[in-house]
């Protein structure tokens, strides 16, 4: 569940990762509604966050969510007049049943629809909106009219006409069978838009959720695997599916004549053209997630450019450019590590993790008067295929007078 729950958090644009119960993940003095029931835990926290978290959060910071073209409306009259939602708890079916459709829904309230319409959408989907503001409703059928699609369900308001309809999903408590009526009307409202509407991205598995984000022409296209079973933690009682399974599938995007990159396994994928997509295999350890780099031009080399000899107490610009055979920044926000180090081999300030946005980074080195002087060293990894490059500046003493 921390696996999964970490994946789903960084395939969108947050600036923060929390965590709810701390006296489930250590140790504490026993008087805390949360227990400690599952030591390994704290071992997965830590290796997500160092292996993944650390070395690609700079670079998640910088890289926004992708324009979508499914809206989900949230719909506060509904709930305040006819009891529905889940109150910020979310316990959304529907919303569910649209992930493994292989979509990828924007959730969007009456005031969205008022201050932004819904031009910019091809499907707008309503589920338990039985109850909607007037100009709303207008707004709807007027996007309906000019060829938008309606999802809706039986709950969906008399006014409007839904163009496909999802049957009302109600969780019995027994996990495993939910699980398959979700995967069936997931499978059936795939079936149905298959006709009306392409998917910018879509796999060949259901249990395996996909969701893009784009920085400048690049893509970033994030898996989680949520195929599970009944384990022997709590799932003898039929509620949870708490044990992860592995998964395989096949990723197919829409876009041609780029290049796949694996973020976690720093290398490139090689790909099968077809019919205006590009499709790579993927596969999953249990409740794992990946994210991968598409770009347009392939990653050939690092380039620092940086003064040969400076002295102590100067400021030294430092660009580092991530660029292509032509020597071309690559359009991109890329991951990178950067390592700088005195004569003596200690790591200096600016050490650290970086996102060098549009394939480049700027960083400027302020040298105390009191620093080492000598030959300092700026080495440079590039976080996507593992490319390295280092340069070397000479640091001297100021003449004394």
């Amino acid at each position: 569940h921390l696996r999964g729950a970490f994946w789903t958090k960084l395939s969108r644009p947050v600036s923060g990762l929390m965590y709810h119960g701390w006296s489930s993940l250590v140790p504490t003095d026993n008087t805390h509604t949360y227990k400690l029931t599952q030591p390994d835990l704290r071992t997965e926290f830590r290796r997500l966050h160092r292996e993944v978290l650390e070395p690609l959060g700079p670079m998640l910071l910088q890289v926004p969510a992708r324009p979508g073209d499914v809206a989900y409306l949230d719909s506060f009259t509904a709930q305040m007049f006819a009891g529905r939602g889940g109150y910020g708890y979310m316990h959304d079916e529907a919303y569910l049943t649209l992930l493994h459709a292989q979509l990828q829904p924007e959730v969007i309230f009456e005031d969205t629809i008022v201050q932004r319409g819904l031009d910019s959408y091809k499907i707008l989907v309503l589920a338990d909106c039985d109850v909607l503001p007037a100009s709303v409703a207008a707004r709807i059928q007027a996007f309906q009219n000019r060829g938008g699609l309606i999802v809706g369900d039986p709950n969906t308001a008399p006014a409007i006409k839904p163009d496909i309809i999802i049957p009302k999903f109600t969780r019995t408590n027994k996990a495993a069978a939910d699980k398959a009526a979700l995967l069936v009307n997931a499978a059936e409202l795939r079936k149905a838009l298959d006709v009306r509407y392409q998917r910018f991205v879509e796999t060949t598995n259901p249990d395996i959720v996909a969701h893009v984000r784009a920085a400048g022409s690049s893509d970033y296209v994030f898996i989680v695997n949520d195929q599970r079973e009944a384990g022997t933690y709590v799932g003898q009682h039929g509620l949870v599916l708490e044990a992860g399974l592995p998964s395989d599938g096949e990723i197919a995007l829409r876009r041609a004549n780029v290049h796949v990159y694996d973020l976690t396994a720093r290398r490139a994928v090689s790909t099968t053209a077809r019919d205006g997509l590009i499709a790579w295999p993927v596969s999953l350890g249990p409740c794992d997630g990946n994210v991968f780099l598409v770009t347009e031009r392939a990653i050939e080399r690092v380039r620092i450019d940086v003064s040969e000899q400076t002295l102590l107490g100067n400021a030294v610009s430092c660009r580092i450019a991530i660029a292509d055979a032509t020597e071309l920044p690559v359009d991109a926000v890329i991951p990178l590590r950067v390592n700088i180090s005195d004569p003596n081999g200690r790591p200096a300030e600016y050490s650290g993790y970086y996102g060098a946005a549009t394939g480049q980074l700027d960083l400027t080195l302020d040298l105390a008067t009191n620093d080492t002087p000598g030959v300092w060293t700026i080495e440079v990894q590039e976080l996507v295929t593992g490319l390295r490059a280092a340069r070397y500046v000479r640091v001297v003493p100021q003449v004394q007078t």
